[in-house]
């Protein structure tokens, strides 16, 4: 069976860009979209079910606990199952000798964190690229389409305990996990594509970069930087700052 590769970002990181304008050059990789709701929603929101509520009821109605517990492991249960299968109907349609590299859809309209735990559970050979971007821009290009509205406090929270989650997923994963910053991509994507490929086992390839030059998105020669607002980047840095600092940006 083929090696399993998933790209994890927050939205306008540039995952597009890396996977079907870069990865997908490369004679030994096959690229495709990862989206069952099953990689990225729990138990509890497949279920609509408030987590809390059932607590509270079940301190005066044991029975309603039980039976609580025995829906949701059945469900756990169905839900990895469910992922397994997933995955082996992807790897099915590469060569054995191929690696398939899948952009882990977040979603819309608001980005679902990927309950990564879960997918290495079944899975553990499967590696992760957790790519990251400065906030900032990330903040504007979404802006710019009025994603999330536009709400500085709901992308800059989202994008902290989005990019926290996959980070600290990493420290407890290194062995299935790869960091990639958006602006060294951009800056040198032969060296950053040589080290994904070492990561991978493969051979860096020059026709990786003859497509480097595609755009995927509406912003093309457009300085998003120009329209931040004073107040704006104060709110925003005040509430991304924190995790930001872990890749070393300096806002």
């Amino acid at each position: 069976m083929s090696q399993l590769v998933a790209i994890t970002w927050f939205p306008h990181s540039g995952c597009r860009w890396l996977n079907r304008s870069l990865l997908s050059n490369h004679s030994s990789i096959k690229t495709t979209e990862l989206f069952s709701p099953f990689l990225t929603h729990s138990t509890d929101s497949i279920l609509n079910l408030d987590r809390t509520s059932q607590v509270h009821k079940s301190r005066s109605m044991p029975d309603l606990k039980n039976e609580f517990d025995i829906v949701k492991s059945s469900i756990d249960h169905g839900r990895a199952e469910g992922i397994r299968k997933y995955f082996y109907l992807k790897l099915s349609e590469v060569n054995s000798d191929n690696i398939l590299v899948g952009a882990l859809s977040p979603g819309a309209p608001e980005p679902l964190i990927p309950d990564l735990e879960t997918i290495i559970g079944v899975n553990p050979s499967i590696k992760i690229i957790h790519l990251v971007r400065n906030p900032i821009d990330c903040f504007l290009s979404m802006k710019s389409r009025m994603e999330m509205d536009g709400s500085i406090e709901k992308i800059g929270s989202l994008w902290s305990a989005y990019n926290s989650y996959l980070r600290r997923f990493g420290s407890k994963n290194t062995e299935n996990y790869y960091m990639l910053k958006y602006e060294d991509l951009k800056a040198d994507p032969t060296d950053e594509l040589k080290k994904i490929c070492s990561w991978m086992g493969i051979k860096f390839q020059e026709e990786m970069i003859s497509s480097v030059g595609q755009y995927h998105g509406k912003n093309k020669n457009v300085n998003l930087r120009d329209s931040l607002s004073e107040r704006d980047s104060k709110d925003l840095i005040e509430t991304v700052q924190s995790e930001a600092n872990k890749y070393g940006y300096q806002l």
